[in-house]
């Protein structure tokens, strides 16, 4: 009895102790989204216009770390005064909030690649339209301004992305970016145009006293490394939180045990919910073909969420179920809830199996048919053809299984001397990716093997995109079904020797 009551005490405190580190991470959290969302010295300002939702996303990221100062004091309060309501408030938002992350930390990972894209792009155009004079853009310029100087860096690729610069391009390249110059240190900030001590009218970038590395580099570090204090701060709160909530948790073995798989399938369940939310309302090239070509691609997800969400009740009420209502009636409405769950993971797997060969056929049929009738013209079947110019450009390929699709679109055959700028090989990274562009020499026998375009097809690389998410998925569903035969198991031995265990407590 002695030994009992001092391990309830031990376990009282530690939960104490790991309650208040939760506080202060939470107020860490809160501090570095505030100093995210004020810093206008840095690159910050141009990643919130390069990514609308990054600002969305720090907005969340200083929510949870308030949710998680409000818990961690649900914590102190419930532990040190024994209020049962409260501890049970603190454990279900813990789940909420572990799912939250779980789903920001998915949306980041699926999002690099565009994220850097856009990023690219917007400080191109910022190259292009940069001007002291003008206040319109003057946050996101001071911003360039202080990581070409700070960072001794030029241009994104190199200063040669400045002659881009209408002012620079019309001065006949006889000024340069302060901000770029290789004569000041980086403790003074420099900003607008400097002139050249000696000008010719054949004056070129090579001649301007600037660095010559580019900033692109240096940017990705930068990123990484605040990136990772972003995880750091996360993971180390989810490590405090898990502790705190097993010190909590000081009861029977089987029964934590079974508490144990739940939260597992809570989380894989949360996966397959924020994978499918993903798919649903991601802008990829790839997701928007799926569901232009295919009817039944969206029912499919939803199914796939539905099922997640499903599978994050059951994990939470399998753990609440058995400590809060008893667990006779817990494991009445749990079992049977589990079992339907795993119809409805082999029924998807099966269907997916067996139609396979046929929703390639009918991918292949409707992208060629959608190549036949392309025309940017026409604001019908943009939602269509967009996503396809956005896979030609980005995966550098053209046509479906190469160029020569293109021969039978109508547009083009009228539209003699021109080509689909997605498949445009030009190695000028700002080729426009949509629309029509025009040969440089016409010819009214122009054939599509004039086109500078490239030569591989489309078919390949989108088949082996299908095949690592379908990959992806079956892994996810295996674990689940795992998971959920686990949790019947011990379901069953818990219900079954739930009077024995009794006995062996009193």
């Amino acid at each position: 009895m002695k030994v009992e009551y001092c391990c309830k005490k031990v376990t009282l405190y530690l939960f104490f102790f790991f309650n208040h580190l939760f506080f202060v991470l939470g107020a860490l959290m809160v501090g570095i989204g505030i100093w995210i969302l004020v810093d206008q010295k840095s690159f910050v300002p141009i990643l919130q216009n390069s990514a609308p939702l990054f600002q969305d996303g720090v907005y969340v990221f200083i929510g949870v770390g308030a949710i998680t100062m409000v818990l961690g004091f649900l914590g102190c309060l419930g532990a040190q005064c024994g209020i049962r309501c409260a501890l049970g408030i603190y454990l279900t938002c813990l789940l909420f909030i572990l799912s939250a992350q779980v789903t920001a930390g998915l949306m980041i990972y699926f999002q690099q690649s565009s994220l850097k894209a856009r990023m690219s792009e917007v400080v191109v155009d910022l190259f292009q339209t940069y001007n002291p004079s003008d206040d319109m853009n003057q946050v996101l310029e001071s911003a360039l301004d202080f990581v070409q100087s700070k960072f001794s860096c030029c241009g994104w690729t190199g200063p040669e992305d400045w002659q881009l610069n209408k002012i620079l391009w019309t001065s006949k390249m006889r000024f340069y970016p302060c901000s770029c110059s290789n004569q000041t240190e980086g403790t003074s900030i420099g900003t607008g145009f400097c002139a050249l001590e000696t000008q010719s009218n054949a004056t070129t970038v090579a001649d301007w006293p600037v660095k010559k590395q580019g900033c692109q580099m240096v940017v990705q570090n930068w990123l990484q490394e605040n990136f990772n204090v972003f995880l750091g701060v996360l993971s180390s709160e989810k490590r405090l939180r898990e502790k705190a909530t097993m010190a909590n948790c000081c009861f029977k073995c089987l029964k934590c045990l079974f508490c144990f798989f739940n939260v597992l399938l809570f989380l894989v369940g949360a996966a397959m919910f924020s994978l499918g939310l993903w798919v649903l309302i991601t802008k990829s090239a790839y997701i928007s073909i799926l569901q232009s070509v295919f009817d039944s691609f969206q029912s499919l997800l939803y199914i796939f969420i539905a099922v997640g969400a499903l599978a994050m009740f059951l994990g939470l009420w399998g753990c609440l179920g058995v400590y809060y209502f008893g667990v006779k009636f817990a494991l009445i409405a749990y079992i049977p809830l589990l079992i339907v769950i795993i119809i409805f993971h082999f029924f998807p797997g099966l269907f997916v199996y067996f139609q396979q060969q046929k929703m390639e056929d009918k991918l292949n049929k409707n992208i060629l048919r959608l190549i036949q009738n392309y025309n940017p013209m026409d604001q019908a079947n943009q939602r269509k053809e967009l996503p396809f110019d956005y896979v030609q450009a980005r995966m550098s390929c053209c046509g479906w299984t190469g160029p020569e699709n293109w021969k039978n679109n109508t547009f083009f055959q009228d539209k003699m001397g021109t080509y689909p700028c997605s498949c445009s090989n030009h190695p000028n990274s700002f080729q426009p990716m949509l629309g029509v562009c025009r040969l440089n020499t016409v010819s009214h026998k122009s054939v599509v093997s004039d086109w500078p375009v490239k030569k591989q097809g489309c078919n390949t690389r989108v088949q082996k995109w299908l095949k690592k998410v379908a990959d992806a998925i079956f892994l996810v569903s295996f674990l689940v079904i795992a998971f959920e035969i686990l949790g019947i198991s011990l379901s069953f031995y818990i219900y079954t020797g739930r009077n024995v265990y009794a006995e062996g407590h009193s």
